[in-house]
């Protein structure tokens, strides 16, 4: 029996994953534009994202439009097409992606950015933008980083839908049709969109100067449609539908851009998410998504109607910087609680401007367990923050040493690393330098190793420098990317691409201006370096009152509560 061939073994996993996927509603079957929605993510990941069906949802049901889908390929089969030189191609039909009219990067992350060019070096594309000739495919990019600074991708990216997509996707998708049609050439179709409100267009903005004003982009909260296009078994979540209940939101965390970005905090209505919801597939289980879903006004009701239809029904994960309880019979998402306390101590909570307490913590976590069957709690927190202290890295062991007396189910402690994000206010904030955040995780992690039942994850802190240059870095930066893609170092790339790495550890005066003004977001530098004055009088009044959390009470032993394993 001859053994498959390596094309012929990952063809025959790409079938198999679709056959095991489930559609929830009618997309086109029929298109003369082809597009594909794309994003730098593997499989179970991408389709696990909210907003990666926004989009899918938008460009599969548009009119005369097909859209099929592209993932970063598995570790396996991405070696495989280095080595073979082939292309990445979609899941739907295994045809190259670069053979369509336009490909649609959805960027989560800043970490995105790296594999996006790959993909598009992989798949035969030029990287700059302006060595692309043709006008197929062209190459767009929308989401949360790429809203706050495009600057870095504008080399290599046709043009940027700066905000939501709901008002910008369909007049740039006619626009295309319609110049295409007629055989425009690709300096035409440009300049047409770049006449669109919210598309910024580098080609004839400008890449290093740019000569306009672009105005973010939200929709209206009629206008929320969001819901899982698919249904897989393959990603986190698995088997579930999701349904968006609210965008943004109505909390105001200093150093969180979504917050920012999404403003304002909009909720569908209660109907509307019960007609969606009615509308879809039955016995399919669903996850209520938002920011922060369990302040929805109009939850109750809808829970209701999930219970009324005998529907399982979760909360994506219960955000605990909300008063409200869990409704009864709710579950969370794979049995996990997630929490996000950020940092350790109440005071410092103040100073970022979470409003949020040790005590409600716990509260939380308490009701969480009396009305789900938990197999796990996650806590987020963020090293080098600004304004921290050791006492305030200290109250973070000292807070799991408090949930831990409360209860025997394990825990799982994530120590990320603080960037300064564009369009926070904290976004002239220095990072802490790598050996500083590395001693610092290291004094925790043995106090953590201390605790039983307690895993800890933590991010690398050389990786979260690279990720804070990117976030606010300028056209250079997308320099230094090009360069790393064609296989120097990180140091090597920002070397040649003439960016000192050490900028992101200096001190920012609050206002001064950065290279992504040209956009405007809906509020302005004003309102974000107000907000940092405040924070940096917040943190002179707990240190001049001295204030002193309490010392939670003793319970009982470590391995206490109630809970089985």
């Amino acid at each position: 029996m001859s053994r498959r061939s390596a094309s012929e073994r990952y063809n025959r996993r790409r079938l198999e994953m679709l056959d095991g996927e489930r559609k929830t509603l009618e997309t086109n079957a029929r298109g003369v534009f082809e597009t594909v929605l794309a994003t730098p993510v593997r499989y179970c990941v991408g389709m696990s994202m909210l907003e990666f069906h926004i989009i899918l949802r938008q460009l599969a049901t548009w009119p005369d439009t097909l859209c099929e889908r592209v993932f970063y390929p598995e570790p396996d089969e991405l070696n495989w097409r280095r080595r073979s030189s082939r292309p990445v191609v979609t899941m739907d039909s295994g045809r190259s992606m670069a053979n369509f009219d336009l490909i649609v990067f959805s960027i989560n992350f800043v970490t995105d950015y790296r594999p996006m060019l790959e993909m598009m070096s992989m798949s035969g594309l030029k990287l700059p933008s302006s060595q692309r000739r043709s006008p197929w495919p062209l190459i767009a990019c929308c989401g949360l980083p790429s809203t706050a600074n495009p600057l870095p991708l504008a080399p290599f990216v046709d043009f940027f839908i700066i905000g939501e997509t709901e008002p910008s996707l369909g007049p740039v998708l006619d626009t295309i049709k319609s110049l295409g049609s007629q055989g425009a050439p690709k300096r035409i179709l440009l300049e047409r969109i770049s006449s669109l409100p919210g598309l910024y267009v580098p080609a004839v903005h400008g890449v290093e100067k740019q000569s306009i004003t672009i105005m973010r982009q939200w929709a209206m909260s009629e206008a929320l449609r969001g819901q899982s296009v698919f249904v897989t078994q393959e990603c986190e979540g698995s088997g579930m539908i999701i349904v968006e209940t609210a965008r943004g939101c109505p909390f105001n965390c200093r150093y969180c851009l979504d917050g920012y970005i999404h403003l304002p905090y909009r909720e569908r209505k209660p109907e509307e998410v019960m007609a969606s919801i009615e509308s879809l597939p039955k016995g399919i289980p669903l996850a209520l998504a938002a920011q922060s879903p369990s302040v929805h006004t109009g939850l109750p009701e809808i829970l209701d109607c999930c219970r009324k239809a005998r529907l399982k029904t979760s909360v994506g994960s219960l955000r605990t910087d909300s008063p409200d309880e869990m409704a009864d019979g709710t579950d969370l998402q794979g049995n996990l609680l997630v929490l996000f306390p950020e940092v350790g101590s109440d005071s410092l909570r103040r100073v970022i401007g979470k409003k949020l307490t040790n005590e409600e913590l716990i509260q939380q976590m308490d009701r969480a367990r009396r009305k789900c069957r938990l197999s796990r709690i996650r806590l987020h927190f963020k090293l080098g923050m600004p304004f921290e202290t050791d006492e305030d890295r200290i109250d973070i062991v000292k807070l799991v040493r408090s949930l831990r007396r409360k209860t025997r189910i394990p825990i799982t402690v994530q120590l990320a690393n603080f960037v300064p994000r564009p369009w926070t206010a904290f976004q002239w904030m220095p990072m802490v330098r790598p050996q500083h955040l590395r001693r610092h995780a290291g004094e925790l992690i043995e106090e953590l190793e201390s605790i039983s039942r307690v895993e800890i994850r933590i991010d690398d802190a050389r990786e979260s420098q690279i990720e804070a240059l990117l976030a606010r870095g300028d056209h250079r930066a997308g320099l230094a990317l090009a360069n790393s893609v064609s296989g120097l170092s990180w140091t090597a790339s920002f070397e040649k691409a003439g960016v000192s790495m050490d900028w992101v550890f200096e001190q920012l005066e609050p206002g001064s201006p950065f290279p992504w003004d040209f956009l405007n977001m809906g509020f302005g530098h004003t309102r974000l370096a107000r907000e940092l004055t405040s924070a940096m009088s917040a943190d002179l009044a707990r240190h001049r009152e001295e204030i002193t959390p309490p010392e939670p009470e003793d319970d009982g032993p470590e391995d206490g509560g109630d809970d089985t394993d």
